[in-house]
């Protein structure tokens, strides 16, 4: 999962994207966060990359980027490579 910003950096870089999908029977969770470098002389890719075994579908796509929103995606595809751009941020009714 790649990750666009537009009201966040554009690099997605402090995204948090998690996956939800039925893996060997069971419901798993797993959480992947967007950064740079993690080591010392050391460069990260800036896509989150998820193992799911034998889970033929995603239940749900969360990513919460830094600057607060949060995007949602449901029924996806595995095996496949995503690039889900920011949403807008949504006014809040007053």
């Amino acid at each position: 999962v790649g990750c666009i910003g537009t009201s966040s950096n554009r690099s997605g870089i402090g995204a948090k994207v998690r996956v939800k999908a039925k893996i060997s029977g069971g419901e798993v969770w797993q959480l992947r966060q967007i950064s740079s470098q993690s080591g010392f002389f050391g460069q990260d890719e800036m896509r989150a990359h998820f193992g799911l075994g034998d889970a033929h579908m995603i239940d749900s796509l969360i990513i919460e980027w830094p600057g607060g929103g949060t995007d949602i995606r449901t029924n996806i595809t595995s095996r496949q490579s995503l690039t889900i751009t920011e949403s807008a941020p949504q006014a809040v009714p007053r």
